[in-house]
């Protein structure tokens, strides 16, 4: 049985290139200048901001986990802002070329960090700047854009190539089955293959295949309802784990096949929500007591929610890691999971694997730890302030799918 589960996307990604992930920093941008942010030339001596390359153009090819979302780091000095669904500089150097890609490729834009505003980020640059004596590369500056796939490569390319981008990545959608195959869609003759995201993409099918006309073809899949116990038969996957639609755990599709009747399908270990035990430490029994963060946790790993485990050290560990709910100070601690990144190198997920020198940067950068955030080169820059050099032993092994 082809298992496709989806699952939310609480972390972001930005400039990795040992992960070969995220772009480099831009030698076009000007190196040693520092975003203009009030306060900054309060602190004396503070050390120029250098942009690393940014990745070539040519090699800008759209990946196996890509979202359909572009993201785009401004240079320092153009101070590009969204303002009332606008792109915009505040900056000496103008983004009427950005809007003009916008409207060749149909792209629309959002920043990169929604929950933040533009004064808290330049609060947070300067607290980092005081803190580190480094200037801060200007976070308001990175932008979201959402783009249809048949023009996603071509409009990061061309962003790409504009003198105040200083680096272009996709987002990813780094869910444990996004490489794998999934429902592709090719609505110019009406049929249905399973194909990999990025070859569905490529081959100009519509990935899933919902509201395409050949849904039908693509067929349906099996939704455990967690709360009710049971199993309904849906051809919207998202429509399943969105708790604002019907809230259960997708369990996957096979042609031609009643997908509630496939042995597979044992709706019956799905618990979450329904054990008192809470999602960030082990214990005896399977599922946790939150329902978001248990569905989240046993799509990586289905055996956290079987009734013949338990929710292990493993589960607590991705719980810590993923989760976005419930709220501080019950929800998630970024810090305390053995396999998160590592704390000198730029990765998906906030927080990082030494839990000391983790709570020691995200003391004075909480952003590093924000559970809709990411570990970004601000983290690295502060970890290499506030804890002295990387160890000998090098970086974290990247020991799962699910680590960032």
């Amino acid at each position: 049985m082809f298992l496709n589960r989806a699952v939310g996307v609480g972390s972001l990604a930005v400039v990795s290139v040992a992960l070969l992930l995220l772009p480099a920093r831009s030698a076009s941008a000007q190196r040693g200048v520092t975003t203009p942010t009030a306060n900054r030339n309060a602190v004396a001596n503070v050390q120029p901001r250098r942009a690393l390359p940014k990745t070539p153009t040519a090699e800008l090819t759209i990946p196996e986990q890509a979202t359909g979302e572009i993201l785009v780091k401004f240079n320092d000095n153009v101070r590009a802002r969204m303002q009332a669904g606008v792109l915009n500089a505040q900056g000496a150097i103008d983004v009427a070329p950005a809007r003009v890609i916008m409207n060749r490729f149909q792209l629309t834009a959002a920043p990169l960090f929604p929950h933040w505003t533009n004064e808290r980020l330049a609060r947070l640059e300067a607290k980092a700047t005081a803190a580190s004596g480094k200037a801060q590369p200007d976070l308001a500056g990175m932008i979201a854009f959402t783009a249809p796939w048949a023009n996603l490569q071509a409009a990061a390319r061309a962003l790409n190539e504009l003198d105040s981008v200083e680096w272009v990545s996709f987002r990813q959608d780094m869910r444990p089955m996004a490489g794998v195959l999934r429902r592709c869609c090719f609505p110019a003759d009406g049929h249905c293959e399973m194909f990999p995201l990025a070859d569905c993409i490529a081959l100009q099918g519509s990935p899933g295949g919902v509201g395409s006309d050949c849904t039908l073809e693509c067929g349906p899949g099996a939704c455990c309802l967690i709360q009710e116990n049971d199993c309904i038969v849906t051809f919207d996957e998202e429509a399943c784990i969105n708790s604002g639609a019907i809230g259960g755990l997708y369990q996957g599709w096979d042609p031609g096949m009643d997908p509630c009747a496939d042995a597979d399908v044992n709706c019956d270990d799905v618990q979450c929500g329904q054990v008192p035990d809470e999602c960030f430490s082990s214990h005896i029994g399977p599922a946790c007591n939150n329902e978001e963060c248990c569905q989240l946790v046993c799509t990586f790993k289905p055996n956290c929610c079987d009734e013949l485990f338990s929710w292990d050290d493993e589960c607590a560990s991705l719980a810590n890691l993923h989760c976005t709910t419930p709220d501080p100070p019950d929800g998630p601690d970024r810090c305390a999971s053995p396999d998160n990144g590592d704390c000198y190198q730029v990765h998906f997920t906030s927080g990082c694997v030494d839990e000391t020198c983790c709570n020691l940067v995200c003391n004075l950068d909480p952003l590093c730890c924000d559970v809709f955030s990411f570990w970004d080169g601000l983290c690295v820059f502060q970890a290499q302030s506030l804890c002295g050099e990387p160890p000998a032993i090098g970086a974290t092994p990247l020991k799962t799918a699910s680590q960032g």
